[in-house]
């Protein structure tokens, strides 16, 4: 498995590979730094780990929210989900 980002220019991309499946954002990097864009990523991240059977462990994608906050600090407040299992 690889959960991570990169940063292409004036683009971040957003990536998760697990077995034959790829999954990939691309958005502005300012998006970023915006509380609205950060909800989008978060969003999309919940949504992936929610999918039956992928087995993403919650230590990863926390690991990558808190590298995208140190990365591309929000300009204002935004409060990270907490993820849980009910």
């Amino acid at each position: 498995m690889k959960l991570g980002y990169t940063r292409l220019g004036e683009v971040v991309s957003i990536f998760l590979e697990i077995g034959s499946y790829h999954f990939r954002m691309m958005l502005p990097a300012g998006d970023l730094a915006s509380p609205s864009g950060r909800e989008i990523v978060n969003a999309w991240l919940l949504g992936i780990t929610t999918i039956p059977g992928l087995e993403i462990p919650h230590r990863e994608v926390e690991a990558l929210m808190d590298a995208l906050d140190s990365g591309f600090p929000i300009a204002g407040r935004l409060r990270k989900p907490r993820l849980r299992l009910f």
